[in-house]
C-alpha cells in the first residue's frame, strides 16, 4: 500500500476505536515506520532496495513484542492512573514540560506511547498482506499474504477510502 493509504486506514481504525487524537497520531506515525526504516529507492540502488523490501522491517514479531511489553510495563508502571483516552495534546505537552524530580515517572507514559507506535507498524504489516506477502516465521522470506490489488492502483483506493470513511462514521455515530 501507499503511505497515504496506510496512514488513512490506520488513523481511521484507531480513531474509531479510541476517539483520541493522540493515540490516532501515534499509530498513524507507526503505520509508515516499516517502510521508513528500509529507506527509499531513490536513495541508492533500486535493486538493492527491492531485495530488502518487506523483509526484516515487515516482520511482525519485533513490533508485537514491543507493543505487548511496553503496554504491560506502562500498565503496571502507573499508566492506569492516567486517563489516557481523555488526554489532549496540550495536556501531554504540559506533562512533558514540567519535569518531575524523578524522570522515571515518565517511563510508563513513554512505554505506552511506544506501544501505540508499534501497533501502527503492526497495522502496516497487516495492510501490506492485502497487496503482497510479508515475513511470517522467517524474517528473510515473504511467506504470508495475498495480492488483492497492486500498490497504488485504483483498487487500493477503492478499498481504503470507503473502509476509512466507514470507521470514522461509525465513531461519529456510536461515539
Amino acid at each position: 500500500m501507499k503511505w497515504t493509504s496506510h496512514k488513512l486506514l490506520t488513523g481511521a481504525i484507531t480513531f474509531a476505536i479510541t476517539g483520541n487524537p493522540i493515540t490516532t497520531a501515534l499509530t498513524t506515525l507507526g503505520s509508515v515506520f516499516p517502510d521508513v526504516v528500509e529507506g527509499f529507492p531513490s536513495q541508492g540502488n533500486y535493486n538493492s532496495w527491492r531485495k530488502r523490501h518487506r523483509k526484516l522491517s515487515h516482520w511482525f514479531i519485533p513490533y508485537l513484542m514491543a507493543a505487548m511489553l511496553c503496554y504491560l510495563y506502562s500498565y503496571h508502571g502507573g499508566i492506569a492512573n492516567i486517563d489516557i483516552n481523555h488526554i489532549s495534546f496540550p495536556d501531554l505537552f504540559n506533562l512533558l514540560l514540567h519535569q518531575p524530580e524523578d524522570f522515571s515517572t515518565y517511563f510508563p507514559l513513554l512505554a505506552y506511547l511506544v506501544s501505540l507506535f508499534s501497533l501502527g507498524a503492526l497495522c502496516h504489516i497487516l495492510q501490506d498482506m492485502l497487496c503482497g506477502k510479508v515475513p511470517f516465521l522467517d524474517p528473510d522470506k515473504q511467506e504470508i499474504g495475498y495480492k488483492l490489488f497492486h500498490v497504488g492502483s485504483w483498487q487500493e483506493y477503492a478499498l481504503v477510502i470507503p473502509f476509512s470513511l466507514l470507521f470514522i462514521m461509525a465513531r461519529v455515530r456510536f461515539g
